[in-house]
């Protein structure tokens, strides 16, 4: 099986990080704002003490944003999921291999992200027997 594979091993590796450094960007971006957020860059923002609620700006830029901006990059993740195999089956350059992956998962979002649940393993109820 290594003999097979090894050929392709370098290719995959270059989608794989070309898909990485997609999604590294909404990564960043999220946690600059929770940086900003704490650091109190934020013009107007106050964060709660001990004492005082949070306000409603704070839990929408504060908390709300930075999960929104991540799950953006999990949509990227998504979309560019099919790249790799793209590449190795095709034998597509990378970029085309990510623009294929793009229009694939494009009609199929429910599919995908039923294929993420699955993948992640979502814990079932132990069963009694």
């Amino acid at each position: 099986m290594w003999d097979r594979s090894r050929g392709h091993l370098g290719a995959a590796l270059r989608v794989q990080a070309l898909t990485v450094a997609c999604a590294v960007g909404p990564a960043l971006a999220g946690l600059a704002v929770l940086v900003a957020v704490e650091e109190e860059l934020v013009p107007g923002m106050v964060r709660p003490t001990c004492h005082d609620p949070a306000t409603v700006q704070f839990i929408l830029v504060g908390r709300i944003l930075p999960v929104l901006i991540w799950a953006g990059g999990l949509v990227l993740l998504g979309r560019f999921s099919l790249a790799t195999a793209i590449r190795v089956a095709d034998g597509r350059s990378a970029t085309a291999a990510m623009r294929r992956s793009w229009t694939l998962t494009r009609a199929a979002r429910s599919r995908t992200t039923g294929l993420w649940l699955l993948g992640l393993g979502v814990p079932r109820s132990p069963s009694h027997c």
